[in-house]
């Protein structure tokens, strides 16, 4: 049995988007993977803002919601991508 690969779909940092898009995803029975990414992390700190502060940073955009899909549900995902950016 072959492991399935996952095909990037969509990158975003709006918490409303991803759930819109994960709803319309599970509503079209779409097979997805969702990695959340803590933008306020680095790579050689636990935390920067223990670092750097918090002063001036958007808690809005601190989270990177990144998508995956089947690569042989791409297309139809892709469809649906659109139909949540018009909505």
């Amino acid at each position: 049995m072959f492991k399935r690969k996952w095909k990037e779909l969509h990158i975003t940092d709006s918490m409303s988007f991803q759930q819109r898009l994960a709803g319309q995803l599970t509503e079209n029975h779409l097979e997805y993977k969702l990695r959340t990414v803590n933008r306020n992390t680095g790579t050689f700190f636990p935390d920067r803002t223990q670092f750097l502060g918090s002063l001036g940073q958007n808690p809005d955009v601190l989270q990177e919601y990144r998508f995956y899909v089947n690569p042989e549900d791409y297309d139809h995902a892709l469809h649906i991508l659109r139909k949540c950016y018009k909505e």
